[in-house]
């Protein structure tokens, strides 16, 4: 009997169980493995993808490796370790260390049991970073909180209309964007309002839709809606949040860079981390974003409705009839609404009626050096570029204005990913040394960029000084902070050992 227990538990297991197929573009397939099309110098190998009757042939200059169920590396055969490095490599990349370094193993489960680590590069089954297995929980948790306190109308007569304008949107926005799936959704609510959360979920209630004028009104929402999802708002405010709350931080933190080395989404999710993401979605529905995120989300609409050759009218008539509304039926809206209106509408107002926008013609280039590290990194393994700058009033502040600067973070380091701690630069003849605001644990991941938002708060009275020195680049680097995560061998990210601290310099290109 318990031969057959045995036997009938291996067989399910086996079952179940899938081979995985990594392309180089980074899309990992689940399914079955032809393992004697591997056989030899064939030019393709064939596999089953899930839910597939027949296999296909995906040809070997697509593919990165093939992975057994069982966690067997298939193809290719072997892996080479980097002695001065301690990573091993798929023998099929341009990246391998030269002879004298190379020590060959027979497959990566004998390198794993030797003490060497995977290169993330070849072997990483998550090429994204890795806080998007987290906000997808975020995701979850905040559609339940608004599905259980609103009535959702799937089939409402304006959401072709929206869709179309949404899709048009996206296909002009300024920047890269990040391949979410998003829909629109409407509420039946009287109160105006539109709301926007991870993943690509617009919310419109009815009372907005009634409230508006024109296709350029809903235009000018849907932008900034979409801003609050490319900008990841909904990711950013959770660690804002657990940071408050000082609860958790360092898996928090860990949580945010794109190295953990998981096997799967789920190893990604520490427990603690989310274990608090219900709390903040009853919190976050009800609030809503903070100034300095709507304030983003502003400028990020503007940018699409100015490169679109719109004027900014009718988002700013929106505004004033949200302002409008909140003032002349006081009361109507409860706090407890996941549509209640956006904080501080008429701040919002003069901040895009007062703002300004530069554009530089080559970017202004800074370069990360190591002071001091045990870690393999070369000088200028980061890189720092700002494309733009933007000029407005405060979002807290009469007597201060604000210039952000608008960017991305390059990371090219092969291997490692960073968390971006503080950036502090000198403002030659304004404000001299100063701290970035709006860095929230910013994580560059390996081999790619990610955008980066500096907040500069200045005197009203220097404002216009601080932007001539942005405007003619008279920017010294002068200090940054930065982390890395450090791995110990296997997949599990609970083996995570922890950031390792990174002094830097910059220089300025």
């Amino acid at each position: 009997m318990k031969r057959l227990i045995i036997s009938l538990l291996l067989f399910v297991t086996v079952s179940f169980a899938q081979d995985e197929l990594l392309l180089k573009d980074g899309t990992v397939i689940k399914g079955e493995v032809d393992k004697k099309s591997i056989v030899g110098n064939n030019s393709s190998i064939r596999f089953k993808p899930k839910g597939w009757q027949i296999f296909q042939f995906y040809n070997v200059d697509q593919i990165n490796f093939v992975r057994s169920w069982n966690g067997k590396l298939l193809y290719p055969k072997g892996v080479v370790v980097n002695v001065e490095s301690n990573f091993y490599h798929l023998p099929n990349v341009k990246h391998l260390p030269s002879d004298e370094f190379q020590e060959p193993y027979s497959d990566n489960i004998d390198a794993d049991s030797a003490g060497y680590l995977p290169c993330k590069a070849c072997f990483d089954t998550h090429p994204q970073i890795s806080d998007y297995a987290l906000e997808k929980e975020l995701v979850k948790a905040t559609i339940i909180q608004i599905q259980n306190t609103n009535e959702i109308m799937y089939e409402h007569a304006l959401l072709p209309k929206l869709q179309s304008m949404m899709s048009n949107i996206l296909s002009n926005w300024s920047e890269k964007l990040k391949g979410y799936d998003y829909r629109i959704q409407i509420i039946r609510d009287d109160s105006p309002n539109a709301f926007a959360i991870a993943g690509g979920n617009l919310y419109f209630s009815t009372g907005l839709l009634e409230m508006s004028e024109n296709d350029e009104e809903l235009e000018s929402v849907l932008a900034h809606e979409i801003a609050h999802v490319e900008r990841r708002h909904t990711l950013r405010a959770y660690k804002e949040y657990l940071k408050k709350q000082q609860a958790l931080a360092v898996a928090t933190t860990l949580l945010a860079i794109a190295a953990v080395a998981a096997e799967s989404e789920e190893g990604l999710l520490l427990a603690g981390a989310v274990s608090e993401i219900g709390k903040f979605a009853i919190e976050y529905s009800q609030k809503g974003y903070d100034r300095d995120l709507e304030q983003e989300a502003d400028m990020f609409a503007q940018i699409y409705l100015i490169n679109s050759g719109k004027e900014l009218t009718n988002m700013l008539s929106t505004l004033d009839k949200l302002a409008t509304h909140s003032k002349t039926r006081f009361g109507y809206i409860p706090e407890t609404n996941a549509f209640s209106s956006h904080p501080n509408i008429l701040s919002r107002i003069k901040q895009i009626e007062n703002s300004e926008f530069f554009d530089y013609n080559s970017p202004l280039s800074m370069e990360f050096f190591p002071i001091k590290t045990d870690l393999n990194i070369q000088p200028g393994f980061i890189k720092l570029e700002i494309n733009h700058a933007y000029k407005t009033l405060s979002s807290d502040s009469d007597e201060s204005d604000e210039i952000l600067l608008i960017g991305k973070i390059i990371n090219k380091h092969s291997n490692l990913s960073f968390q971006i701690n503080s950036i502090k630069l000198n403002f030659l003849g304004s404000l001299g040394v100063t701290e970035l605001g709006g860095i929230v644990d910013v994580s560059a991941s390996y081999g790619s960029s990610t955008e980066f938002v500096g907040r500069i708060k200045s005197p009203n009275e220097m404002s216009e000084k601080v932007l001539a020195s942005v405007k003619n680049k008279k920017i010294l680097p002068f200090a940054v902070d930065i982390s890395a995560v450090v791995l110990q061998t296997g997949k599990n990210s609970k083996k995570v050992k922890g950031l390792q601290n990174i002094q830097c310099t910059m220089t300025i290109n």
